[in-house]
């Protein structure tokens, strides 16, 4: 109803990150079993792929953007959520989803060629491990642009190049889409 009401944007700002955001604590001090987030979480997913796919194609003059959540991250409701804004501004995206090896992003590079790539770190992990993962990733696709996303806290203990675009909103994703 609030998808129809408000649109996919004021929607998931309003109401689904917020709301993801509570049952993220409920969760954390087992006040409410996993299932619950699952569930709900499903239901959204399943909301954003027919609001995406509602989409008219990407603009063949558009820059290309790869998504994917890199291995063990699996809370893909912000990324598939920049992905309805990548293709609602008319540029293609590819979607890879969760839980993606590096070796296999690596393939895909070659077969794609992408301009942008776009990923999400949610689960806490130690600082140094994601700082060598994007050395990686900005060594392997020099001539892409860069942009992470995700857990506030971890992102601002990072110490990384300036070739990593950090999207702290979605007006920061607005603003590299226009």
């Amino acid at each position: 109803n609030c998808v129809l009401r408000m649109g996919m944007k004021d929607t998931y700002i309003k109401v689904i990150y917020p709301m993801m955001n509570r049952i993220g604590l409920l969760w954390m001090s087992d006040k409410i079993s996993p299932a619950y987030e699952h569930f709900i979480s499903n239901i959204i997913k399943q909301k954003m792929f027919v609001a995406i796919d509602s989409l008219p194609p990407a603009k063949s003059s558009g820059k290309t953007w790869l998504l994917f959540l890199p291995e063990d991250e699996f809370h893909e409701i912000g990324l598939l959520f920049s992905h309805y804004l990548i293709r609602q501004s008319g540029d293609k995206g590819i979607y890879l989803g969760s839980n993606v090896p590096l070796d296999t992003l690596l393939q895909t590079k070659t077969q794609i060629n992408p301009s942008h790539l776009l990923l999400f770190f949610v689960h806490y992990n130690e600082p140094a491990d994601l700082k060598e993962y994007l050395d990686v990733l900005n060594k392997n696709f020099s001539e892409v642009k860069i942009h992470v996303s995700g857990n506030a806290k971890l992102l601002g203990q990072l110490k990384t190049s300036q070739d990593i675009d950090w999207i702290h909103s979605v007006e920061d994703l607005e603003k590299q889409l226009s």
